[in-house]
């Protein structure tokens, strides 16, 4: 899933946000989400945020794209 949207954004967190927060999020917003759209993107976070490697990986990205 390609998006443009801010990951951390989706979660409404900042960068800086434990893994704990971002699975507490995670699992408060899916509970209250309002479409399947939006359930994919907070999965799609989700799975990215919480994978050491992939999150270091997409912090990267950010640095290079500012």
């Amino acid at each position: 899933m390609e998006t443009n949207k801010n990951l951390y954004e989706i979660l409404n967190l900042t960068n800086n946000a434990s893994t704990k927060e971002i699975e507490e999020r995670y699992f408060f917003r899916k509970q209250n989400s309002k479409n399947r759209d939006e359930e994919n993107l907070l999965e799609h976070a989700y799975s990215i945020l919480t994978d050491y490697h992939k999150r270091r990986k997409y912090d990267d990205s950010l640095i290079n794209n500012f």
